[in-house]
């Protein structure tokens, strides 16, 4: 939960950034609801067996994974 919590920090720091190169990731950064996010970060802390987190890291992997590759192309 800690490093989830210290990602979320470090994308609210580049969201604030001033100027980005990227304007699609401007976009995409500008949709995600923080409040959401931090909902679900809260419920990811809920989970208490090991399979179950590794599933759920593994997806939000897989997610944001699937989005920097939209973005790079």
């Amino acid at each position: 939960m800690y490093y989830l919590r210290e990602a979320l920090r470090d994308f609210s720091s580049l969201k604030n950034k001033p100027r980005w190169e990227n304007q699609k990731a401007l976009e995409e950064a500008g949709k995600i609801d923080m409040e959401v996010v931090e909902r679900d970060i809260q419920r990811i802390g809920s989970i208490s067996d090991m399979r179950g987190l590794r599933e759920e890291i593994s997806l939000i992997a897989a997610k944001a994974l699937s989005v920097a590759s939209r973005l790079m192309g």
